[in-house]
């Protein structure tokens, strides 16, 4: 995670218009969520989109979602053109609502 969160602070220092951020919520340290959680911590990322990929929800994705700010919450596998229509909303600024699965626990 700290390699994750070097290469972003790096990226934005070289081009401060960073235009998203692409996440997986599983991985193997630490979650997705908890590295969401220290990109918002610093100032330059602090607006970036952030879109997150998950292969299963979990009971409190939904609010941890809302409360981080995500631009997008996307169920893997995620169909092409869904991620891209994701992608385009999020980099032309329009609102993309997060995704909830159906069988998303709440």
């Amino acid at each position: 995670m700290e390699a994750a969160l070097e290469q972003i602070s790096q990226a934005i220092a070289e081009d401060p218009r960073f235009a998203l951020i692409i996440t997986d919520c599983h991985m193997p340290d630490q979650d997705g969520f908890t590295l969401i959680e220290k990109v918002r911590q610093g100032a330059a990322a602090s607006e970036t989109p952030i879109v997150m990929l998950t292969s299963g929800a979990q009971k409190g994705d939904l609010t941890r979602c809302q409360r981080l700010g995500l631009a997008a919450h996307l169920t893997k596998p995620v169909q092409q053109r869904q991620l891209l229509l994701t992608l385009l909303r999020v980099l032309l600024n329009r609102p993309a609502p997060v995704s909830v699965p159906s069988y998303f626990p709440t």
